[in-house]
């Protein structure tokens, strides 16, 4: 697997949900996705079982927690503990992240003290995942020859994707290459924002990581994250996102045949005269090929209007793009405030229109105007 790969998959800014989950209702899994779009994560680790032992039954199970974190704009990876055959249940984890991987396409196994010194476990697991469809990833401790893992990291390389080594203080941050000489590919070390387990310097250790070459950090977890947010955006910040989009602006090589640049940062269309600003301006310029031609949805045919004072449209030759920052469920996944229109949007601007009474005449016609616009272009019927 390539890197740019993974980092498709994954993302790179990743945090942690802790144990304190366990016992999370749904509205707290929104608040959490809500903090880690606010802090530019792009992917939550949630725990789905301890050993296997499911976790949020009485609240829909995984795939209710995961649709509410994805309606958040925010990535989900399941991830389990494991106690490998310590009780005796090896097969059964193996089973359950197998599902994952078939289900969510990507599982991480959080494995530390039991299975030190457990080579043949190792050998084991490796023996029923490898050639499984979707991607696998090891939590696990960032010194691994003073937990007598090495042999457990050569058993288990042939299967697993992404490595993610506890690189909790700045010493253990010192241990990455014991990996890479045991035949592992790509590392994304967690990090941790507290002086629990010695001297430590998260953003230090963030910026190493950069250097180092690794595909991502993560953080562990959630509720230091919360007490420490600007810590926490001190060390993505230390670990900078590759721009995998190609965007379109400026230097791009057919910008000044369509648009004028002006000193608020905005577009104007040289042909149309509209305008694109904000966080329309933001998802046009992720919407071309190449990063070098005109965006895919074509030139603006006219400036945003608004239906509210946080909830607009706007028309391109080729599609509409609505910005409604305060209706979450309205949003694609992975997109901000701006998105493209659903293709029932006039059937939804009807109904906005039958609450604009209040407004005078004037307005009111205005907006009847548009809506015969966009019915005449969709093609739609107009009632």
């Amino acid at each position: 697997m390539t890197r740019e790969d993974l980092i498709k998959i994954t993302g790179q800014h990743l945090l942690f949900l802790g144990i304190p989950a366990y016992s999370w209702s749904i509205a707290q899994f929104q608040e959490a996705a809500k903090f880690a779009r606010a802090h530019d994560v792009q992917t939550l680790f949630v725990k789905t079982h301890d050993g296997t032992l499911p976790w949020y039954q009485d609240i829909g199970g995984w795939h209710a927690v995961r649709q509410t974190i994805l309606n958040e704009g925010v990535g989900a990876i399941p991830y389990t503990y494991s106690y490998g055959n310590k009780l005796g249940a090896l097969d059964a984890e193996i089973d359950i992240l197998i599902a994952h991987m078939q289900d969510s396409g990507i599982v991480c196994m959080d494995a530390e003290e039991e299975w030190n010194g457990q080579p043949s476990w190792a050998q084991h697991l490796c023996s029923r995942v490898q050639g499984q469809s979707g991607v696998f990833l090891v939590s696990t401790w960032a010194d691994p020859s003073l937990q007598n893992w090495l042999g457990v990291i050569r058993a288990l390389a042939p299967c697993v994707d992404v490595w993610m080594p506890q690189q909790y203080s700045n010493f253990l941050a010192t241990c990455w290459t014991e990996f890479g000489i045991n035949g592992v590919d790509w590392l994304q070390p967690t990090i941790n924002l507290t002086q629990d387990f010695g001297p430590n310097n998260p953003v230090q250790i963030a910026t190493d990581a950069a250097g180092q070459g690794h595909t991502a950090i993560s953080v562990w977890y959630c509720d230091t994250a919360v007490a420490n947010p600007g810590l926490l955006d001190q060390v993505y910040a230390a670990f900078p996102k590759e721009n995998s989009v190609k965007t379109y602006g400026p230097n791009s090589s057919d910008f000044n045949s369509y648009f004028t640049e002006n000193s608020d940062g905005s577009w104007t269309c040289r042909q149309t005269g509209a305008s694109i600003i904000g966080d329309n301006l933001k998802l046009y310029c992720q919407l071309s090929i190449d990063g070098q031609t005109l965006p895919i949805i074509g030139l603006p045919r006219e400036g945003e209007q608004y239906l509210s004072d946080h909830h607009s449209i706007q028309r391109f030759e080729r599609a509409v793009l609505t910005w409604n920052p305060d209706d979450p469920t309205d949003q694609q996944p992975g997109l901000g405030p701006s998105h493209l229109a659903f293709i029932n949007m006039p059937d939804t601007l009807r109904e906005d229109l039958g609450q604009l009474a209040i407004l005078n005449n004037s307005t009111q016609n205005a907006w009847q105007a548009l809506m015969a616009k966009i019915y005449l272009d969709a093609n739609l019927p107009s009632s």
